[in-house]
């Protein structure tokens, strides 16, 4: 594995004596980038993938100092320092900052291979053990991310578990929640190795989708958990948004299966990871209640929009399509939800764009024509399973709904 060097010094004589003053592949380093002060070095270092930024204190424009602080402020790369004699106070301030070592001008060749050998050892050890965390306990793994999620990880230390993963340090985070949303009309039709498929199925098309970005824990049997990170650029709503319908998109292609996601909102430390989680796994399990654009909520934006007519409105929908058979009136609803009849039907109406009668009634023709093509029931049963009292009147509606009798409709259908 080569490694990707970044040096920093504003005198031109300085960073070609370091440029030359070893073979830099044959100890596993290349110089990609040079800098002739810090915000040159800030700006190359944002552009490229860095992994070691050797760099003087004292320089124009922006020091050496200035330089490590704005690193630091989203990546922990090892920074090696060049220090005159006369700087040792620079030194040690730049230690305190997170300063992997320094080094002495004029520098010696021995000092620099012994420097560098020392940083390869971290950067392999540190690789091996991200490793060894991803392949090696992948259970323990998982139950760990799940408490860290909702908030069960009391002691602090826990955390250090995690901070070789956000190794760029201070990088947002959100919690998606994914939901396999057939998944329980498949529990009647699948075997329970067919439904472990599915969810096999689904995880692994998510766990590509995230790659190291993301940790992926079990909520439930149809609910899946990621705790995500990326760079300050890549995770803004937009961007969220986007990967969750490429997810959908991608899950409904090769794993055959429909979800839903709900996205927490953006966080900015470990702590408040499990506000993330909370803020989604509350909007998804108001799902019925709220607008369904392709199945995907950002929670701060449905926290921010809500409103209480149009969840009313879909309360009514919600309690029409769980018991829609049942001899249900607008009266007896609006009862139920303790606000005035009238009212509710002009809600209805204007947020549904159909009065509360005729929603009732094609909600019964739907379920209707469901049972007409799906099962060999006689077609007054299904009149009285989905709600009518007489087959009459049930003919008469079906025809006017589907242009068709039942019989008709469900001769076409077989």
């Amino acid at each position: 594995m080569m490694l990707n060097v970044l040096i920093v010094d504003d005198e031109p004589a300085a960073l070609r004596s370091l440029r030359n003053l070893i073979p830099w592949e044959q100890y596993g380093f290349r110089i990609i980038e040079e800098a002739s002060n810090g915000e040159e070095a800030l700006e190359s270092f944002r552009k490229r993938s860095i992994d070691l930024i050797i760099s003087d204190i004292r320089m124009p424009r922006m020091d050496g100092l200035h330089l490590i602080a704005g690193v630091r402020e989203f990546s922990e790369v090892p920074i090696i320092l060049l220090s005159g004699y006369g700087e040792f106070e620079y030194a040690r301030r730049a230690m305190q900052l997170g300063v992997k070592d320094y080094l002495l001008k004029p520098v010696s060749t021995d000092e620099l291979k012994e420097k560098l050998l020392a940083v390869k050892v971290d950067i392999e050890n540190e690789a091996m053990e991200k490793k060894k965390w991803y392949q090696g306990m992948p259970l323990v793994r998982e139950q760990l991310v799940r408490r860290w999620a909702r908030g069960l990880l009391i002691d602090p230390s826990a955390f250090n578990d995690f901070k070789w993963w956000a190794q760029e340090g201070g990088e947002p985070f959100c919690v998606f929640i994914v939901e396999l949303t057939d998944l329980l009309q498949a529990q009647n039709t699948l075997s329970r190795a067919g439904i472990q498929l599915r969810r096999f199925a689904v995880r692994n098309v998510v766990e590509e989708l995230f790659g190291n970005n993301g940790l992926l824990f079990e909520e439930s049997l149809e609910r899946f958990g990621i705790v995500y990170m990326a760079n300050k650029k890549e995770i803004g709503g937009e961007n969220l948004w986007e990967k969750a319908r490429l997810m959908r998109s991608e899950v409904a292609q090769y794993a055959k299966a429909e979800i839903a996601v709900s996205i927490g909102p953006i966080v900015s430390s470990f702590e408040d990871v499990p506000g993330s989680y909370e803020a989604a796994l509350e909007v998804l399990n108001k799902q019925s209640l709220l607008p369904a654009a392709e199945s995907i909520w950002l929670a701060d934006r449905v926290q921010q929009s809500t409103d209480s007519h149009y969840l009313l409105v879909e309360e009514v929908k919600q309690i029409v399509k769980e018991r829609y058979a049942a001899n249900l009136e607008l009266k007896q609803i609006a009862a139920e939800l303790f606000v005035n009849p009238n009212q509710l039907g002009q809600l209805f109406r204007s947020y549904a764009g159909i009065s509360f009668k005729d929603y009732l009634l094609q909600k019964r023709l739907d379920a209707a024509k469901d049972l007409l093509m799906f099962t060999d029931k006689k077609v007054y049963e299904i009149s009285q399973e989905v709600g009518f009292k007489e087959i009459d009147w049930f003919y008469k509606k079906f025809k006017q709904y589907t242009g068709k009798s039942a019989n008709e409709f469900r001769t076409e259908m077989e």
